[in-house]
């Protein structure tokens, strides 16, 4: 009983680590995903601005023809114009791919935290179907100790039974004793009558024939 009681506070620390590990991969998990959640709003927003800067860049490339098609006439007027344009599509253009990287790289730790995520929802899985086999071995053991003191409880009263017993024999072998010892004496003492008898038996017979 003693090895089962240890072997169920065991099992009770073990449970409450498990519930305790859980619990905080859960929170971890929410964390997680909240921060993800964060990223994807950061990513809408690069994207949103990403779209911009390309309506931008076809507004410049629009105005860029435009100013070449007129630069025919006045090229030497707007070569300057020109050059600032070209630059701020370079320039645009450089975002652009500066965007796309940083996108890039927001959802590779977008995928990285969902993987990680999902390897963490495994296991708390495992985890809680290792509870869920703990909290069944817990319920067995008490249910077998509550048999097991059933049982020590029968056998107690089985004992307490024939300890009353035990003393009511022990009385009457006492007694029998008693009254062998008794009767071993009478023995002894009608033997001893008998030895006297038969010895002045024997004396009588034996003055007898000296008188005839």
């Amino acid at each position: 009983m003693d090895a089962l009681k240890a072997q169920i506070s065991e099992l009770t620390q073990i449970n409450a680590a498990l519930e305790e590990n859980v619990a905080g991969l859960k929170a971890d998990i929410v964390e997680r995903e909240q921060h993800i959640d964060r990223l994807r709003e950061t990513v809408r927003t690069l994207e949103g601005r990403l779209e911009a800067t390309k309506k931008e860049l076809e507004q410049a490339k629009e105005d860029l023809r435009i100013e070449k098609e007129e630069a025919k006439k006045r090229e030497a007027k707007y070569l300057k114009t020109i050059e600032e344009q070209k630059r701020l599509i370079k320039k645009r253009e450089d975002e652009i791919k500066q965007q796309a990287i940083i996108i890039a790289e927001k959802q590779a730790k977008i995928e990285e935290q969902q993987q990680e995520i999902n390897e963490l929802k495994m296991a708390v899985k495992k985890l809680e179907k290792e509870l869920e086999k703990v909290k069944k071995e817990l319920d067995e053991a008490k249910k077998k100790i509550s048999e097991l003191e059933k049982r020590v409880t029968s056998l107690k009263a089985a004992c307490e039974k024939l300890k009353v017993e035990l003393k009511e024999k022990e009385a009457e072998i006492k007694e029998l004793k008693d009254a062998a010892e008794k009767y071993v004496q009478q023995i002894a003492e009608l033997e001893t009558r008998v030895t006297t008898l038969e010895q002045d038996l024997a004396n009588t017979k034996e003055e007898l024939k000296q008188r005839m």
